[in-house]
């Protein structure tokens, strides 16, 4: 009985499929498509400016060192590229987060800047050799922190506890 039951479906479906009326929709609704797809890779083929949110971190930082400011969490920069890229960028995992390593930008006056230059070769290393980036907010990564020495708070045991 399931049998012709899935026949009797299946000459439905091929019944209605087939019908004069129904070829010509289907053969429209094929060009219909075909010219949707043309028309999306001229479209994807122009270039485009897009702002694109990259997040940034400080990473390494020493235990004895103690952030005084809010360290911006993530950049804003505007690319210009191909669409195909700049989709990859959008909707991929093309770009990472940026880590910025405390050693390298720490100076001794308790302050750390990381210039629009530096984040700029931070960020092309992420980019497809074809892509330009036209901006970066902020222009500048600066923290400042203090350094302080590591203490025990609460009772102190020169043996064990």
């Amino acid at each position: 009985m399931d049998g012709r039951r899935i026949a009797y479906i299946s000459d439905i479906v091929r019944n209605f499929l087939f019908r004069l009326l129904n070829k010509e929709f289907l053969i429209f609704l094929f060009f219909l498509l075909l010219s949707g797809s043309f028309w999306l890779a001229m479209t994807l083929n122009e270039t485009y400016e897009k702002e694109v949110m990259i997040p940034v971190r400080l990473v390494d930082v020493p235990r004895n060192v103690v952030l005084t400011s809010d360290v911006d969490d993530t950049l804003s920069v505007v690319v210009r590229d191909k669409g195909y890229s700049l989709m990859a960028y959008i909707y991929g995992d093309k770009l990472r987060r940026v880590d910025i390593p405390y050693k390298s930008y720490a100076k001794k006056s308790g302050t750390g800047v990381v210039t629009a230059a530096e984040l700029q070769k931070m960020i092309y290393k992420m980019l497809f050799s074809s892509s330009r980036i036209v901006n970066i907010k902020p222009n500048k990564f600066e923290f400042f922190y203090n350094r302080s020495e590591e203490r025990r708070v609460g009772k102190e045991c020169p043996t064990e506890c």
